[in-house]
């Protein structure tokens, strides 16, 4: 456990620093980029993000939870990488033109021609930063990010200003990935081999089959609203759209993409160790419901506060798309480590099913809000797709780890009255700010936030949550920190 904290410690701070990055060029790139260039260049990110997917094809799963990493492997495991990353960047180039055309978006194919450079990188980066992963020297992986993020928001502040348009975010992530690569590649560990064999990595390639095609459907599930309105209604609605999602899954960017490079290996040692997954994978959802459900409950309402405070007035008609998408934010919470441990477990086949259907349910449910409704209507059918894929999900594990639906209720029944204490608390308090400062979007979302987090905190020790040990030993240890560094 001392372990898994320790990685945890170093993950939160990759993440929280990488975020609090991008979060200060959102900002900053709201008031200098329109909503047109921010929509095409969300349709190409869309693509973009389907393509990292697969790029890897599994490996990074892989290099993580084999049992016996050899030398060997990690030249065969390259050689995939090298054959699906080339592969994909000339595929991308090659179809740009075809992209461009069928939005009816020329730039399209300048941010595709300029971002495949990055595709020709990915051997170099993925390979070695899944075995420190494997290692869990986050210590090392949050320096990459960290360089990786900076040059990435510099790149792009700096070319918006100077009047690049939706490139600026295209040269952003290409130059971002060149230093990713020379970084990640300063702390290589000394057993991974640079260059690739062929002999014998079929069975890379089969277990890729399975987990690279769930990373792509897992991604391109991502997409669809923006590929989907991109089409529908323009790149003016994918823009609002990205922002309304944006501000949604500022919990996800914060919290769980800062828990996911810990939770693949801290389930994998435990499955082998031969240690009982059901208890460990219920308690992770135990957490994240306690954080995210208080989290959404607390954002649901105040979310102009908020949007005008990070966006600016011209991104008003996002807020009613976030305060429907709340609703997606909920069900994530419940089966946002699903896939981990079905991969920990070696239940890739079922993953892969499921994967593929909600795909389908969601795409469906999307096009059908989108054509009929618009924005708000991809945004409601993002959500009832989200609510189903939560119940379906959650069935699915339950069943590869052996634990029935009561057992999950004894563990989120508590996150449950927390967050609908920290709800009626809130919304309280924003009656209170509206009424004696109308106008004013911080003391609106200071009051909100102040008070949701206080009764956030009084509730986890009211309902007895298991989490309220874990805060309070973490208070005392940053205190103890603190104390240290002063004397």
């Amino acid at each position: 456990m001392s372990r898994l904290r320790r990685a945890l410690k170093f993950t939160f701070a990759q993440e929280y620093g990488s975020q609090l990055l991008q979060f200060v060029s959102v900002v900053i790139l709201s008031r200098l980029l329109t909503p047109a260039e921010i929509g095409t260049f969300s349709v190409a990110a869309a693509v973009l993000f389907l393509a990292s997917a697969l790029r890897t094809y599994g490996v990074a799963q892989y290099i993580v939870r084999e049992r016996e990493l050899t030398g060997e492997k990690i030249r065969q495991a390259t050689a995939v990488v090298f054959l699906m990353a080339w592969g994909l960047g000339t595929l991308i180039v090659v179809l740009a033109p075809l992209f461009a055309d069928f939005y009816g978006e020329p730039g399209l194919q300048r941010i595709f021609w300029l971002t495949a450079f990055g595709f020709v990188l990915t051997p170099f980066i993925a390979v070695p930063y899944a075995c420190l992963q494997r290692e869990m020297q986050f210590d090392k992986t949050i320096r990459v990010r960290y360089c990786a993020a900076l040059t990435q928001v510099v790149v792009s502040i700096g070319l918006a200003y100077d009047g690049y348009g939706y490139m600026s975010l295209a040269w952003g992530v290409t130059v971002g990935a060149c230093t990713e690569c020379i970084v990640v590649n300063i702390y290589r560990p000394s057993y991974a081999p640079w260059w690739p064999t062929f002999a014998g990595c079929r069975r890379i390639f089969a277990f890729g089959t399975y987990t690279g095609l769930t990373n792509v459907l897992e991604r391109f599930s991502e997409g669809v609203p923006d590929l989907v309105l991109g089409r529908v209604t323009g790149m003016a609605d994918v823009g609002v759209f990205s922002r309304g999602f944006g501000v949604v899954m500022l919990f996800t960017r914060v919290v769980t993409l800062a828990v996911k490079p810990v939770i693949l290996p801290h389930f994998s040692r435990a499955h082998q160790a031969g240690e009982g997954l059901s208890e460990i994978y219920l308690r992770a959802v135990q957490y994240q419901t306690a954080l995210a459900w208080p989290f959404f409950a607390c954002f649901a309402v105040c979310t102009l506060p908020i949007v005008r405070i990070l966006y600016g007035d011209q991104w008003d008609s996002s807020v009613i798309l976030a305060q429907v998408l709340v609703v997606f934010g909920l069900a994530q919470a419940v089966y946002c480590y699903s896939n981990e441990a079905l991969v920990a477990v070696g239940w890739v086949k079922p993953l892969l099913a499921t994967e593929t259907s909600m795909f389908f349910l969601r795409m469906l449910c999307v096009f059908i809000g989108a054509v009929s409704g618009g924005t708000l209507g991809a945004a409601s059918g993002l959500a009832v797709a989200a609510a189903i894929e939560g119940t379906v999900r959650s069935c699915v594990v339950a069943n590869a780890l052996g634990f029935d639906v009561l057992r999950w209720l004894r563990f989120v029944w508590a996150s449950g009255a927390v967050a609908l204490t920290v709800a009626v608390v809130s919304k309280s308090t924003s009656q209170l700010a509206l009424r004696y400062a109308p106008d004013n979007m911080w003391v609106q979302a200071v009051f909100v936030a102040g008070s949701g987090a206080m009764t956030w905190f009084a509730a986890l020790f009211v309902f007895r949550h298991p989490l309220y040990a874990e805060v309070v030993a973490a208070m005392a240890h940053i205190r103890r920190t603190a104390l240290g560094q002063s004397g």
